[in-house]
């Protein structure tokens, strides 16, 4: 038996926290859904997982790998729609001869009893679904029977495919398809009486209902009433009353005196002083009400905000990189001085990148430049005092062209997210690959190559050509 789980990674429901990992990746108990539902079909011995990818594929590759950590063999395969992935079944299934193929969903695992596993070759399909009459997505057919599946085939209309199938009714177990279910299915699970295995490696359980993780600093004066889970290198500060149903994943900050009851906080999100969560999800500084029904994505960082791991390449690189803008703004400070009597200094509001994809989150900084008109005096001069935006941290020597929201607002969905991953530079990949008149095309391209590869490597290449191309200027 082999199993073929649909991880196309994107539900409506879900957008909210999906700007940063699809479903598969979202998480119950602080452990990935698909892990759990990995180690479910490693548990009953099914040993070759086929996935089928959409949304952010690169990180389920990245987290899953080939699957040797749970000893099963997990191939991956790319679907272009993502409404309709099953049409791979056809194609990938062809040489499966008479297998028999689990098919499931890499963000749900309902109640699946090892009876439902157990297929003879002269059974129907058999086909999963809930009490309300809503199919699964798990199915358990012979490979054969994928030979016609249509290309239009859906969720919605693949039962319709088996005209003969034994419907086996069951009930919901773990689920990331809505934000009700993250939360309800983290509660559920709290409370189920199951093995240490279901949770991580990293929590054991101090007391009844309490689990904790390797490396949580906690204050004595912490209250926490079970169920609660709390994943691996969280602080937790001075008065904070935690639970009931409350799991707090990994590398979080709760300061002091917040009460935080009935809520998932997500990992790196931080949660400030005296705040009251109830019935909400937390993720960096998205807070969702389901109470409400409502989502604030908070801009002060001192009430909600994300906690990034520094890196220590990437600090180092940047403090080089201001170091050097000081060095050359005293050397250049007498033409500065004279530019700056003589025009107009520009002020543009730009964003500020890397940054989320909520417009409403976006900060800005202030992009300065001359008044002159580049066939003047040229780009380099007339952008002199961005290097006043580089010592403060706004943007860097080699980078994208900085935009403002408008600008942003106005590409196309894939490029603005990756637009909004990348860093803006006072040098950009595209001007010295293209010129300064670059076509939508060179530009797009460009920026996506850049953001993808970026790194101290390629902007030391960049940079190298940049300042060849000015001294072929000079001689010519």
């Amino acid at each position: 038996m082999r199993a073929v789980l649909i991880a196309t990674g994107y539900q409506e429901l879900m957008k909210p926290l999906l700007n940063q990992r699809p479903t598969p990746l979202l998480r119950i108990a602080d452990k990935p859904i698909l892990f759990h539902i990995i180690e479910f079909l490693a548990h009953h011995d099914i040993r070759k997982i086929d996935l089928v990818l959409h949304y952010y594929p690169e990180l389920i590759e990245e987290k899953i790998g080939d699957g040797s950590r749970w000893g099963v063999e997990i191939a991956y395969h790319l679907t272009r729609t993502e409404s309709h992935p099953y049409s791979l079944l056809r194609t990938i299934s062809h040489n499966w001869e008479d297998d028999l193929v689990l098919i499931g969903q890499a963000d749900c695992l309902p109640n699946i009893d090892s009876k439902f596993l157990d297929l003879q070759k002269e059974q129907k399909p058999k086909i999963l679904q809930y009490s309300s009459g809503r199919w699964t997505g798990w199915a358990l057919a012979p490979a054969s029977s994928f030979a016609d599946i249509s290309q239009e085939t859906t969720t919605e209309n693949f039962v319709s495919q088996f005209p003969n199938f034994q419907l086996v009714p069951t009930l919901s177990y773990l689920s990331t398809q809505s934000l009700e279910d993250l939360k309800e299915t983290n509660e559920t699970f709290l409370k189920l009486n199951k093995t240490q295995s279901l949770f991580p490696s990293t929590a054991s359980m101090a007391q009844p209902g309490i689990w904790i993780s390797r490396a949580v600093s906690m204050h004595p004066s912490v209250t926490i009433t079970p169920p609660i889970f709390i994943g691996e290198n969280c602080q937790i500060h001075q008065g904070a009353h935690l639970g009931p149903n409350t799991v707090i994943e990994k590398e979080c900050i709760v300061d002091r005196h917040s009460k935080i009851s009935n809520s998932v906080i997500c990992h790196h999100s931080y949660v400030g002083e005296c705040l009251e969560l109830d019935n909400s999800i937390v993720d960096r500084n998205l807070l969702l009400n389901l109470s409400l029904n409502t989502q604030v994505h908070v801009q002060d960082d001192f009430i909600l905000g994300e906690l990034k791991l520094p890196s220590l390449t990437d600090t180092f690189v940047k403090f080089i990189g201001r170091l050097l803008a000081i060095i050359l703004l005293v050397y250049l400070s007498p033409l500065y001085l004279f530019l700056r009597m003589k025009y107009k200094l520009l002020r543009e509001k730009k964003v500020l990148i890397p940054t989320n994809e909520h417009c409403i989150s976006w900060k800005t900084f202030q992009l300065l430049s001359f008044d002159i008109r580049k066939e003047q005096w040229g780009y380099s001069i007339r952008s002199l005092p961005q290097i006043i935006n580089i010592i403060k941290g706004e943007m860097r020597w080699i980078g994208l062209e900085p935009r403002s929201s408008e600008e942003i607002e106005a590409l196309s969905p894939d490029w603005q997210k990756l637009y909004l991953k990348g860093k803006t530079g006072f040098i950009t990949f595209v001007q010295v690959i293209h010129g300064d008149h670059p076509s939508q095309d060179d530009l797009y391209t460009s920026e996506s190559y850049y953001v993808v590869e970026m790194g101290w490597i390629i902007d030391i290449k960049i940079f190298l050509k940049w300042v060849r191309q000015k001294l072929e200027s000079l001689w010519k």
